[in-house]
């Protein structure tokens, strides 16, 4: 797999976003499955589930293809054109208007045709990302470490039950709750984003980030809001983001970017503005 995607660089014109509307199919098909939990049950179908995700995300990082990762992306489904390039793709948010200036990060799927899969807005200071997290893999690891520590509060219970009851099993009990710890990091690690996290990589380095697999894009974000606040020259002199809107109020659910990293030369940047 290539690291880097390309950069299109250039004003948003004929842009349309389509409102997903579910079809009579999906309907009955969601009819089908709500009758199905309320007849055997929600856990049955939540096992089903998890399995059903694992393996496919298993089989994207392990078998790729292009065509089924872009299909799995998550958001509202946009159009538009970038001087003369088409470009397509998924967002949370689309704020972007018909003659604003972005820097999408693209790539080719047909002649003068790109896949986006992320949106740097230099006037906002802002990156936009489809739906899901948009946390490089080491930063998505981090938190399922967090949020996987909840285990050590049944280890300290069972660990306090065997002292008292005289038992010395304490290294089997450890042993035992260090496998279920990393089956449940693992599994938590798939579930929240692994696959994701992978194109966010490739996302951040193709704008120019270093070691993108552990880039932070919380504190990116902190810095960003910390540099507004106090007016920092360093965010309000940045000379590639010309259009900043130096009195911006940051939205909290946007996700923010500090000073503008320099591009990677493999970087292939597609000119249209």
């Amino acid at each position: 797999m290539a690291k880097y995607y390309c950069l299109l660089k250039g004003r948003v014109n004929y842009l349309t976003v389509f409102e997903k509307t579910k079809t009579k199919v999906e309907q009955h098909s969601g009819n089908l499955t709500k009758a199905f939990i309320e007849e055997y049950g929600g856990f049955i179908m939540a096992i089903l589930l998890l399995f059903y995700t694992i393996i496919r995300d298993m089989v994207v990082i392990f078998i790729p293809s292009k065509t089924l990762q872009r299909k799995l992306i998550k958001g509202t489904y946009f159009c538009c054109y970038v001087g003369n390039i088409k470009v397509e793709g998924k967002l949370e948010d689309i704020i972007f208007k018909n003659g604003d200036y972005v820097e999408m990060v693209v790539e080719q799927t047909e002649k003068n045709k790109y896949f986006v899969y992320a949106v740097r807005m230099p006037k906002y200071h802002a990156l936009f990302f489809p739906k899901g997290n948009c946390s490089s893999t080491l930063e998505l690891f981090k938190g399922c470490l967090l949020i996987c520590c909840l285990l050590i509060f049944p280890y300290i219970i069972f660990m306090i039950i065997a002292i008292f009851d005289d038992s010395s099993d304490f290294i089997f009990i450890t042993l035992l709750f260090l496998v279920i710890y990393i089956c449940f990091v693992i599994t938590c690690f798939i579930l929240l984003g692994m696959r994701s996290s992978f194109i966010n990589n490739r996302i951040y380095a193709t704008l120019g980030y270093r070691n993108s697999w552990r880039h932070m894009h919380a504190d990116e974000d902190y810095a960003f809001r910390e540099m507004n606040r106090k007016r920092d020259p360093l965010l309000f002199d940045d000379l590639q983001s010309p259009e900043f809107e130096k009195r911006i109020k940051p939205n909290k659910f946007y996700t923010y970017y500090g000073r503008t990293p320099q591009l990677p030369q493999e970087v292939e940047i597609i000119d249209e503005s």
